[in-house]
């Protein structure tokens, strides 16, 4: 059966429809609603990586991933209030920037959680998403989006000192054993007993490969992985690491040469990290990891309203 908004036919009668031009307005309110609560200035990547990261399926909703993608995208966005405030047992982190051509970021050591740990393997319910603004040539037909940012996120057995006198290495530490949790093929294909939780409402899993995505989204929960994928991606003594890196299609490389135009792609990417089980303060404890780790960091400004009431 299908479900649709309530409209007016050309008849005049009541009739149920589906499609953008409903959409799209409900979307956009959410989205200027967003922006109004935010202090920060007018930023239209945040809000949209804001809008997909809080996006969730209905949980009536029975698909297959790739089906529920292709017909409902990447699901309904939460209330802006939603959005912006995590509870103690998740915490959310945002990293904002413009990526220029030829370079990489890696951040070794990332702060995940130690209390999400249990028996030698680090566990936990992890969304991140990353959208960023492609160069566009409506002249490319199918390619005509000429620019992508791929992300790896996951864990490594231990750094490494690089020659960065050869041409291809760029930075002087590395790391040995390195293992992408993004990575369809190393979770169960059992059906999840879960299906009215994270595996039914929240999980996303794309293999995107290196097609030129500017929007990807993935949410996993770690205890989905094959035993011997947990062996070797989720033992406790490996470090987290994140990756990002721009690749760009010949023609705006070769149009960028000719007309010395500087290549670059903004971008953010939301990562949350998540106790399904409610009982570890995982927002205190990565919080006191980024200032031990001396990163540079800040709340995201908020602006707050002051309710104002008289007794009569």
């Amino acid at each position: 059966m299908k479900n649709g908004m309530i409209s007016f036919s050309p008849t005049g009668q009541l009739t149920k429809k589906v499609g953008t031009s409903f959409s799209t307005p409900r979307v956009t309110a959410i989205a200027a609603d967003l922006n109004d609560k935010l202090s920060e200035d007018f930023d239209p990547v945040l809000l949209k990586a804001l809008l997909i990261h809080s996006s969730r399926y209905p949980t009536e909703v029975d698909l297959q991933m790739n089906d529920k993608i292709n017909q409902l995208g990447f699901g309904m966005p939460e209330k802006p209030i939603d959005i912006l405030y995590n509870n103690p047992h998740e915490i959310t982190l945002v990293l904002r920037y413009n990526l220029k051509k030829s370079e990489f970021i890696e951040i070794l050591d990332f702060p995940y959680p130690p209390s999400l740990q249990e028996n030698g393997f680090f566990k936990g319910q992890i969304s991140l998403t990353m959208v960023n603004s492609p160069i566009l040539e409506g002249g490319q037909g199918p390619e005509y989006c000429q620019s992508d940012i791929q992300v790896n996120f996951g864990t490594y057995d231990n750094k490494k000192v690089r020659d960065i006198n050869k041409r291809t290495i760029k930075n002087p530490i590395g790391r040995d054993g390195a293992k992408n949790i993004l990575t369809s093929d190393i979770y169960s294909k059992k059906k999840p007993k879960d299906l009215e939780g994270f595996a039914r409402a929240e999980k996303t899993l794309v293999q995107y490969g290196r097609k030129y995505y500017p929007n990807k989204k993935y949410a996993v929960d770690l205890n989905d992985l094959t035993p011997k994928n947990k062996e070797d991606f989720l033992d406790d003594s490996r470090s987290w690491c994140l990756k990002l890196e721009g690749f760009y299609r010949d023609f705006i490389e070769s149009k960028a040469e000719n007309e010395r135009m500087a290549l670059s792609q903004e971008f953010c990417v939301i990562i949350t990290i998540k106790d399904p089980h409610q009982g570890k303060n995982v927002y205190d404890e990565v919080s006191q990891l980024l200032e031990n780790n001396n990163f540079i960091h800040r709340n995201i400004k908020v602006r707050q309203d002051i309710d104002i009431s008289f007794d009569s």
